[in-house]
């Protein structure tokens, strides 16, 4: 860790909340585009 980490703690917290953040978005429009694909899926069977 550098330095500038250990200085500024509160920086650090927020640049890893808002990466965080990111992540979780990313990952719920890629379930919900999963669940819709697979929605399309089931209707095409029936």
């Amino acid at each position: 860790m550098s330095a500038d980490a250990i200085r500024k703690p509160a920086d650090t917290i927020r640049i890893f909340s808002a990466l965080q953040n990111l992540l979780i978005f990313s990952e719920e429009r890629e379930i919900s585009a999963q669940l819709k694909s697979e929605k399309r899926r089931g209707y095409n069977l029936q």
